[in-house]
């Protein structure tokens, strides 16, 4: 996650959340698994049209770990969660055809 977006944590937070409670918007093309009695947020955000990445806590690149078949662009959510979203936007990234980001391209903000 960029360093400028971790500043406040509420806001990325609050946007979170503003996409969770939003309706269902997507079949989801895959999902990992969740130990039973947890609940699957990467389905929840793949269902609401959200490319969902995460990465190792010891390092590494950011992996592709749910994938909506039918993605929302950064002007479709309400604008609680677009402002955070236009924070994080890659330049030229088309999540579509992604399944790694690595680190650098996170911290310059633009794929190269």
């Amino acid at each position: 996650m960029p360093r400028e977006v971790l500043r406040d944590t509420n806001v990325l937070d609050a946007a979170i959340s503003a996409i969770l409670s939003s309706d269902i918007s997507s079949e989801v093309r895959f999902v990992p698994s969740v130990a039973e009695g947890w609940e699957n947020t990467w389905r929840m955000m793949a269902e609401r049209g959200v490319f969902a990445f995460d990465a190792d806590v010891h390092g590494g690149p950011y992996m592709l770990v749910a994938e909506p078949a039918n993605p929302i662009r950064v002007e479709d959510p309400p604008e609680s969660v677009a402002t955070v979203a236009r924070q994080i936007t890659l330049k030229g990234l088309d999540f579509s055809g992604l399944k790694v980001i690595a680190g650098e391209l996170i911290q310059s903000g633009s794929q190269k």
